[in-house]
């Protein structure tokens, strides 16, 4: 059986239901990189979302906290939760 992100991320991580309510329901994927989006009241927790991440995906080797993206490039400013290493062949 395979669970979605979220109901994934909710019963490793065993949050409150007010909490878990607001756990990320996706991600995106480049390459062997994930980049994912957390609620801000999750911010304590964004490392282990990531290594729950890396743990149940194995062909990625780096999980990032897209954290905004802006400026006239629309360069966006990670964070490395778990694994190593941005670069990527897609």
């Amino acid at each position: 059986m395979v669970l979605k992100t979220k109901e994934l991320l909710k019963k490793e991580l065993g949050l409150p239901e007010h909490l878990a309510e607001k756990l990320p329901s996706g991600y995106q994927r480049i390459g062997d990189i994930l980049l994912v989006r957390i609620d801000p009241s999750l911010a304590q927790w964004k490392k282990e979302i990531g290594k729950t991440l890396l743990k149940y995906i194995p062909s990625v080797k780096t999980v990032c906290y897209l954290r905004e993206i802006k400026g006239k490039e629309k360069k966006p400013k990670i964070e490395i939760l778990a694994g190593n290493g941005t670069e990527t062949i897609v």
